[in-house]
């Protein structure tokens, strides 16, 4: 079981979001990772019946 989080673009992110590592750039995608992890944890989707053959479980965050 693998879980994906999908950062959205943030506000006026710019073609220079590679590079930015501001401390308050990295405090809202911390943040947003956390937000996402909870709500996939609280899910706990990997606790639903699957296929012990399908190898590589994705489970996706989402946005927002």
């Amino acid at each position: 079981h693998v879980m994906s989080l999908n950062l959205p673009p943030m506000p006026a992110e710019t073609s220079l979001k590679d590079v930015d590592f501001s401390p308050q750039t990295l405090a809202a995608r911390w943040a947003e990772g956390l937000q996402q992890g909870s709500r996939v944890v609280e899910a706990a989707p990997w606790t639903l019946p699957f296929n012990p053959l399908e190898g590589l479980i994705l489970h996706e965050a989402g946005t927002g």
